[in-house]
Order: C-alpha cells, then structure tokens, then sequence
C-alpha cells in the first residue's frame, strides 16, 4: 500500500473499528459541552456583575481544559494499541515505510479530534451564550477573537492529540504515555508557581502554549496565542 490516499482510508477504518475511540469522544463532548453549560448555569443562580463582552465566550469553553484528559487518552491508544495487540507487525508489514504509516495516523486522528472538539466548542458556546448574556456578559461570534477561541479549542485539542501520539510512538506504553501527558498539562504548572519569577518557565509550559490560543486577551509577558501555539 504506497497510495497515501488508501493509507488514510486504512487508518480511518481502523479507528473507527475501536470502541474506545468512540468512548474517548463521548468524554471529550461531554465534558466540553457539560462543563461550560454547567458553569453558565451556576454563575446565572449565583448572579454575578457585568463582565467585559466576550469573557463568556472565554467561559463557555471551559470544558475543553478537562476534556483533554480524553484527548490525551485517544492519542496514547491510537498508536501504543498497535503494539499492545501486536498489530504493529500486520501494519508494517501493509505499509513497509514508517513516516507514511505513523502520517497517515496522524492525519486521522488530527482531523478526528479537531472536527469533534471544534463542534463541542461551539455548542458549549451556543448553549452558554444567552444565559451568561442574562448577567450582562453579552457575546457574539462577530466579536473579535470569538471565532479564533472557539476554532482554537479544536485546534488546542487536536495538537494535544497529536503531541501524546507522537510521545506513543517513542515510549509505546499507554499507562507511561498517559501519566507523562498529564503530569505536564495539570502537575507542571501547579510546581511552576512555585519557582522564582526570574525563572519565566510557565509561560512556556505545554498548557499555556496551547490554552493561550483560546485566550480573547495575552496576559502581560505572555506570548501572543499564535506564537504560543505555533511553539506548542
């Protein structure tokens, strides 16, 4: 198999093939969706003070912080599977060459996780909108940087795929791949706040590059969202 084109279609049906990709979706939804309906709604029964516009789009995508534990989980699975069940060897011996084969997964799952992350974004947006525009933090996807941050959801959720698969294919451990993974997007930067302020490390954290993208406003000595992300 050469044709790149049938190299994605192969990947494709065997991503599709696996329950736990469907599982690891449904979670990445969920949460996106749930959690930024959720924080809407207790902000609404709590009552709250005007906000600049365009912080409930920031607030709407919440989720997308914890709906990356699934992400992460998918990009580790994706790859460290086919070791696991010995598939590896079926699959090279399909496509001889490893940068096709592990470019073809990649692609797969880059478009995958960013076609379904962008949607839960928006619908976490949509659902969130009218009631944080209830407690005067009114929004619209004509605002500036509101489309950015909710495309740059999918975006920060898909490189976050791509960054684990790429970590699987060199460790091969799922358990191993996971725990690395999220000790560096939640652990990392908890000890980060406690090292010197002459020591800017934070900033360049993986969860700072890739969250700065759905950020309407840069924090002051922050990097502007897309160097962030193009760093990430």
């Amino acid at each position: 198999m050469n044709n790149f084109a049938d190299i994605l279609a192969s990947e494709w049906v065997k991503i599709r093939s696996v329950r736990s990709t469907y599982w690891n979706l449904i979670i990445l939804f969920v949460l996106t969706v749930g959690l930024g309906a959720l924080i809407a709604s207790v902000m609404s029964v709590q009552g709250g003070e005007d906000g600049p516009s365009g912080s409930a789009a920031e607030l709407s995508l919440v989720g997308t912080y914890f709906g990356v534990v699934a992400v992460v989980a998918l990009g580790a699975l994706v790859i460290t599977a086919e070791y696991s069940t010995g598939m590896i060897r079926t699959s090279l011996t399909t496509v001889p060459r490893r940068i096709p084969f592990l470019s073809g997964k990649a692609v797969v799952l880059f478009a995958l996780v960013f076609v379904i992350g962008a949607v839960a974004c928006f619908l976490a947006y949509l659902i969130s909108r009218p009631i944080f525009a209830n407690k005067g933090l009114p929004s619209s996807l004509g605002d500036p940087g509101v489309l950015r941050i909710i495309l740059g959801g999918g975006l920060y959720l898909a490189v976050t795929a791509i960054f684990t698969f790429a970590l699987g294919a060199i460790l091969r451990q799922t358990a191993g791949v996971i725990t690395i993974m999220l000790g560096l997007l939640f652990v990392a930067p908890v000890i980060a706040q406690f090292l010197p302020a002459s020591l800017p490390i934070g900033k360049y954290l993986p969860d700072r590059l890739g969250q700065g993208i759905m950020a309407l406003t840069t924090a002051e000595g922050a990097l502007s969202p897309w160097a962030g992300f193009f760093l990430y």
